[in-house]
């Protein structure tokens, strides 16, 4: 080991934040020459130029300006979103920025018992919807109900028709429809049914590859799929599925079109990676937080941690540009913001 390498890092209880937060500087801090050195923040642009250097009173304060720890700032969607949206769309937002985070703002607002209840019955059923957990899970008054039993207003919507009522609606009044609205309406109530064939005919293919039922080629020792074009790099491959990104990656339709599959992680992390880098604009990372559960923070490190990488788990450091389609792993805003949606 050189004399200028750090063999180890002991860990730190959180409940010590001075030390806790020196020891999360080291990590992130490159080359610092003292522990003075440590609260000097240099921030740099996308290019690694210095934009400010900040001198820092404690490391707390150090890893607040390197946007380290939890904080609030997120609530500040609600300041944009208030010149231009309506009051609805105010709720959403700010429910979807409380199932999301644990730390809520108070603030004194003057209002009366019926508007303030009101407004936390709307705001408990889109929380419901979106985590299925009560109001006061949040630190969040809980409101008065005025039924016993605690429904989304959606789930309640979709589980109490009648479905005679609507077959018979139906009868009566399909068939007054135009020929062109009967004909998109076999369609539509057809593909219910079926799906996709094209997608079901390649994912049948799929699982007749993995149960061995495809034959090799007995000279390349390869599975050749009657579709598509065979590549020789993955850059080749990449220049083929999305041709011209840099000018066509903000037509959603586009995109809709086009899908590489991997079967290791690694892979796809070296996709993403090559494929955002000819995006253009400014690249911004996104690092994940880590909460304290238990006693037990002490006997996994922080960087162990945020090394793990799981099918289920998104990366620790994520960089993103604007523009670049992202996919979502959990349900946010249903129908619109859906696990798996893009």
């Amino acid at each position: 080991m050189t004399d200028n390498a750090l063999g180890r890092v002991y860990t730190v209880h959180p409940n010590n934040r001075e030390a806790f937060h020196m020891r999360l500087l080291l990590h992130h801090v490159r080359e610092p020459i003292s522990f003075e050195d440590l609260k000097i923040v240099i921030v740099r642009d996308e290019d690694g130029d210095i934009l400010e250097i900040k001198p820092c009173s404690t490391y707390t304060e150090g890893c607040q300006v390197l946007e380290l720890l939890e904080e609030d700032s997120q609530y500040q969607a609600m300041e944009e979103a208030a010149v231009s949206q309506s009051p609805a769309q105010l709720r959403n937002i700010f429910a979807i920025l409380v199932a999301a985070r644990r730390n809520n703002p108070t603030e004194n607002i003057e209002y009366c018992d019926a508007l303030f209840n009101n407004t936390l019955l709307i705001l408990e059923d889109k929380i419901l919807s979106i985590t299925g957990k009560k109001l006061a899970l949040y630190g969040l008054p809980e409101p008065v109900h005025d039924q016993p039993e605690l429904t989304s207003k959606d789930v309640l919507r979709e589980t109490s028709y009648d479905v005679q009522a609507l077959r018979a609606y139906m009868a009566d009044n399909v068939p007054r429809l135009t020929p062109d609205k009967q004909q998109a309406f076999i369609a539509i109530t057809g593909m219910i049914g079926i799906g996709d064939l094209s997608a079901g005919q390649f994912a049948n293919k799929l699982l007749q590859i993995g149960d061995g039922k495809v034959p090799e080629d007995p000279l390349t020792g390869l599975i050749i799929m009657p579709c598509g074009q065979i590549v020789n790099s993955p850059d080749k491959l990449l220049s083929k599925v999305y041709p011209n990104i840099q000018q066509n990656f903000k037509d959603q339709d586009w995109l809709s079109h086009r899908a590489i599959l991997a079967s290791r992680n690694d892979v796809v992390e070296w996709l993403k990676v090559t494929i955002q880098k000819q995006l253009q604009g400014q690249e911004y990372s996104y690092k994940s937080i880590d909460c304290i559960l238990n006693d037990d923070a002490v006997q996994y490190p922080i960087e162990f941690l945020n090394f793990i990488q799981t099918p289920d788990l998104q990366a620790h450091n994520l960089i993103l540009k604007v523009g670049a389609p992202i996919m979502l792993i959990r349900n946010i805003d249903a129908p619109r913001l859906c696990n798996g949606t893009r």
